[in-house]
């Protein structure tokens, strides 16, 4: 599988240009898989899609994760990654 790794930063400030960006790579035929150090995404090829990349703040015990998940599963968002207290969603 074909895979790429970019260097971004963004900072707390820019979530809606991270969002953006995401959503844009997915477009061009690379999906996000995860993020490391906050500023190196990491894509694998796919098919072109629209999809939508959301970002949420919270800070979360590891007893609440499940129920967090679920309720964004619920509403038809992927968990993609966490990365310091992110949740990085996907949907279509």
């Amino acid at each position: 599988m074909k895979t790429k790794v970019e260097w971004k930063k963004f900072f707390i400030t820019d979530f809606e240009q991270e969002e953006r960006y995401l959503t844009e790579m997915h477009r061009k035929g690379w999906k996000f898989v995860r993020v490391r150090f906050g500023m190196f995404y990491h894509f694998e090829a796919v098919e072109s899609a629209e999809v939508t990349y959301k970002l949420d703040f919270v800070q979360l015990k590891k007893a609440e994760r499940e129920s967090y998940l679920q309720m964004y599963a619920d509403y038809g968002w992927e968990n993609v990654a966490r990365c310091w207290n992110f949740g990085f969603l996907q949907g279509s």
